[in-house]
């Protein structure tokens, strides 16, 4: 993906933050108090937002290729092949991120079903145990295909850019598990995930 594609997608992003941050400060039918304080808890998710921003760009582009897969029956998988001739829609979670977040992320399947399709719509999971997620997908009905990742490649960098990844990101895989279009959705603004589904479904034609 180009740079600038991935910056498009963030400006938009910022645009709808910003565009909803305005529609609540000036709503009439909201007394002043109300939006003073609708105006801090906006300043602070968008400040949140902002914050997240590097760590997308730390991964976009980033390449899987070198990893190890097995499927939820602790299959091997090779992914390279698994993506061949077809993009999809990659939701990434892992242990070095917070239990609430990682449930924030699995909650939004059904809307990604419902806009994309469960057979291009995949989890992604590092370092969480198997089988307690096996037990967590079976007893909420999930049908979406998951892949684990059990093991990394040796690397020379200090640390892989994937374990800094504070939240659960989607992101594109087409032919190849290389990071395209990275997205983290935030619970606070389902209005910008929305968004991002709808621009990566009529790109990528999902």
């Amino acid at each position: 993906m180009k740079r600038s594609d991935f910056l498009f997608c963030l400006n938009l992003a910022l645009i709808v933050l910003v565009a909803i941050l305005i529609w609540r400060l000036w709503n009439p039918r909201r007394p002043l108090d109300a939006k003073a304080e609708d105006l801090r808890i906006e300043l602070d998710h968008l400040e949140a937002y902002i914050q997240h921003l590097p760590e997308l760009y730390e991964v976009e582009g980033y390449d899987f290729a070198d990893y190890d897969f097995t499927d939820i029956q602790g299959n091997a998988i090779d992914m390279a092949e698994e993506m061949e001739g077809s993009a999809r829609l990659v939701v990434f979670v892992s242990s070095h991120q917070c239990q609430e977040c990682v449930e924030q992320a699995l909650s939004l399947f059904p809307l990604l079903n419902e806009s994309i399709g469960p057979d291009k719509v995949m989890l992604m999971v590092d370092g969480l145990h198997q089988k307690g997620v096996a037990v967590f997908l079976e007893r909420n009905k999930f049908t979406n295909q998951v892949y684990f990742i059990s093991h990394k490649p040796s690397t020379t960098e200090s640390s892989d850019p994937i374990e800094d990844l504070s939240r659960p990101i989607f992101f594109i895989a087409s032919n190849n598990p290389t990071i395209q279009f990275p997205f983290m959705p935030l619970p606070q603004y389902k209005s910008v995930t929305a968004s991002y589904i709808d621009i990566v479904n009529e790109k990528f034609n999902l």
